[in-house]
């Protein structure tokens, strides 16, 4: 079991080509994508005849990286760097979330945007006006171009409704965002994989929590494959009265504000955010409810290290999982079993570093 590296076409998502990399890091997140790095010794002439400017020229090859022929992260290549002293190549990678910061959410995407009818959802779930507004980024002309290789599930009825109009030029990330940190809105998770066809595509998947798959570490246990524990009680963040502020300006200017002071020994931490494209009372009460309920307390975030290839390898990773962790002698967490649930993994060719948030939290 072992670390493979391919490129893959941004056009096909076909041509898969195994390249020789030296070192690869890159990593999985909720909500976000992770930036990666790939390193090739191209002063060895084995390498060197593999990499070529075809096989990782930016923008037009995603590099894929496979656990035991399992696909684990793909990230667009990007601004290859010759180190001709060094004999390297190195080039960033960015995932799928990279392109979301491009595209935008329009019925016409060029001229005649501003006057396009607006794209509308009513009577839809959160997770499927997020998969709406991923197809809508990807529906233009040249499809080739613009399409995009996820698997989504059907459509979901729900109490929500959505308006984007086009002399907003709202992108597709700023849309997913505002979705992800609205009251009940989903974790979204895109997971690459190998088609059955042999094709590079993701899985969408997205619902509140996405919480399933348990794992297992008792990193008190003699000869425990975990080490490089980090426990982060973190207070800097916090703000307990929340003002949020929408469309309009001026007198005019929509303005909701929550607060949750009561009963806790902090000090009052306001915070004033702008949701510029909420032009409802509504939603905006519950976007800065949402907000406060993730900003009015310390946050807890556990990170621990294990090998690729231990007990529980990258392969059986899934982010939104649920991890039981048994920890002691470990400041501001209590010794004992406690239940957490994986947001992030970075990896490099030896190690996985997990990040985790107490579940429900």
């Amino acid at each position: 079991m072992a670390w493979k590296y391919y490129t893959v076409s941004s056009l096909t998502w076909t041509d898969w080509i195994e390249l020789p990399a030296a070192q690869c890091t890159g990593g999985r997140a909720l909500n976000a994508g992770v930036p990666g790095r790939v390193t090739f010794n191209v002063g060895d002439p084995e390498v060197d005849e593999v990499v070529t400017e075809y096989t990782i020229e930016p923008l037009a090859r995603v590099l894929v990286a496979a656990w035991d022929d399992i696909v684990k992260y793909a990230g667009y290549v990007l601004d290859p760097v010759h180190d001709v002293d060094a004999g390297t190549v190195t080039a960033d990678l960015r995932e799928i979330w990279w392109i979301f910061n491009n595209r935008h959410v329009l019925r016409v995407h060029g001229e005649g945007s501003q006057l396009a009818e607006p794209i509308a959802y009513a009577g839809k779930s959160l997770e499927t006006i997020a998969k709406g507004v991923i197809l809508e980024g990807a529906n233009a002309e040249p499809q080739e171009r613009y399409a995009l290789p996820i698997v989504f599930p059907p459509d979901v009825p729900g109490d929500h409704a959505r308006t984007y109009e086009g002399f907003k030029f709202m992108s597709v990330a700023d849309a997913l965002d505002e979705l992800m940190k609205t009251e009940g809105g989903p974790d979204i998770d895109l997971s690459p994989e190998k088609s059955p066809a042999g094709n590079l595509e993701w899985e969408f998947r997205a619902a509140p929590g996405l919480g399933y798959n348990p794992r297992e570490w008792d990193t008190t246990a003699s000869g425990s494959e975990v080490f490089g524990i980090n426990f982060t009680y973190a207070g800097s963040g916090v703000s307990n009265k929340l003002i949020g502020t929408g469309e309009g300006s001026g007198r005019s200017l929509l303005v909701k504000s929550a607060d949750s002071m009561a009963g806790t020994r902090y000090p009052a931490i306001e915070r004033v955010t702008s949701y510029q494209s909420i032009k409802e009372p509504g939603p905006l009460e519950a976007r800065t409810r949402a907000d406060l309920a993730v900003s009015d307390r310390p946050t807890s975030q556990l990170s621990f290290k294990i090998p690729c290839d231990g007990p529980v390898e990258v392969s059986d990773l899934i982010l939104g999982g649920e991890c039981l962790v048994k920890t002691k002698g470990v400041k501001n967490l209590p010794d004992g079993w406690s239940t957490w649930r994986l947001i992030q993994y970075n990896f490099d060719r030896e190690t996985v570093t997990l990040q985790m948030q107490p579940q429900g939290g």
